[in-house]
C-alpha cells in the first residue's frame, strides 16, 4: 500500500517508546503542572479540567514546539532534510 504513494515510507518504531511521541511530553506536562494538585471525585470533572488546560496550551506555541523539539523523530521527509541541511541531521527547533 505504501508503494502506491511515492512520498511515503515505513519507519520502524519499537513496541513501547513514549519518548518518541511528542504527545507524551504534552500529557506529562499536564499531569505534573496544571493538574498535579487537583483532586477529582468524578470522571467528568477530571475530563473537563484536562480539556480546559489542554486547550489553554494551544496559545503557548513555544511550549508546544518544545515538545516537538524534544522528540528524536523528525517531522520532515528524508528528501527535505537532506536538501535543507546538506545532511540527514535532525532539524533545529526553529526550522519546524
Amino acid at each position: 500500500m505504501l508503494h502506491a504513494k511515492p512520498g511515503l515510507h515505513a519507519e520502524y518504531l519499537p513496541p513501547y517508546a513514549p519518548e518518541l511521541n511528542p504527545a507524551g511530553y504534552l500529557w506529562s506536562f499536564l499531569k505534573f503542572h496544571p493538574l498535579t494538585n487537583l483532586a477529582f471525585f468524578h470522571l467528568e470533572d477530571i475530563a473537563t479540567a484536562t480539556r480546559t488546560h489542554a486547550r489553554a496550551l494551544q496559545r503557548k506555541e513555544g511550549l508546544l514546539r518544545s515538545f516537538l523539539g524534544h522528540s528524536p523523530l523528525s517531522l520532515r521527509p528524508k528528501s527535505d532534510r537532506n536538501s535543507a541541511t546538506g545532511s540527514s541531521s535532525r532539524p533545529r527547533l526553529g526550522d519546524l
